[in-house]
């Protein structure tokens, strides 16, 4: 596993040796299609091979209530990768959002704030049942979106990561009175979530650098 940063292909290199020109190269189908590929293939190289971690050696909780809020752990927790991710779901129904704040990247700041001031004021989850976690194998890249990948690469240049992996999480919830009578942009149910966890060194602690909603290759996941 390669333990410096790669610089990402970008632009420039399709247009090394190019004579200078006063109109704006535009790229044709099978060359924006390279640069894609190039990006693809770059980040790929700084992948994050979960087989490369130590297995955890750590006795988790499965089950926990507090305040009348219940979380369930219908998965087990491979390795390090999948860790923080456990941690943001247990803290929206124990509150230990100093935790999760140990495996966040500064940027997500904000949002742990929010979801603490919920917490507190009686709203957000009442139950929460995270039925599985998935570290997906770096080919997930090759078929998603190509704005998905570009996003995720602004992620890894922006952070300075030497190395990361995707894991999705499938969790269900219900919400508190208080945050029903609120009426929540998404109703209580099954979602899945992917998480950007990561690290600057080989020496620094693995944390999330981004979250979203959208799925990357469900079929990855076998059933």
């Amino acid at each position: 596993m390669k333990k410096r940063y790669i610089a990402l292909l970008g632009l420039a290199l399709l247009l090394s040796g190019c004579a200078p020109s006063e109109e704006t190269p535009t790229l044709s189908g099978s060359e924006s299609r390279l640069e894609e590929t190039a990006v693809q293939e770059d980040l790929k190289a700084l992948y994050l091979d979960p087989a490369t971690l130590p297995p955890l050696d750590l006795d988790l909780a499965h089950t926990a209530e507090a305040d009348g809020r219940r979380f369930s752990l219908e998965d087990g927790v491979d390795t390090e990768l999948e860790l923080p991710v456990y941690y943001t779901w247990l803290a929206e129904i124990t509150g230990d959002f100093d935790t999760v704040r140990s495996y966040s990247c500064d940027a997500l700041a904000g949002e742990l704030d929010a979801a603490e001031q919920n917490y507190t004021e009686g709203l957000g989850f009442a139950s929460v049942t995270l039925h599985s976690l998935t570290t997906l194998p770096a080919d997930c890249l090759d078929q998603v979106r190509d704005e998905r990948v570009e996003e995720v690469r602004g992620t890894v240049e922006q952070e300075g990561l030497t190395d990361f992996a995707l894991v999705e999480a499938e969790v269900s919830w219900t919400y508190t009175t208080a945050a029903e009578e609120q009426a929540p942009q998404l109703p209580a149910g099954t979602y899945t979530r992917t998480y950007l966890v990561g690290r600057t060194g080989v020496d620094t602690p693995l944390k999330i650098y981004e979250v979203t909603w959208e799925t990357f290759t469900p079929e990855w996941v076998e059933g």
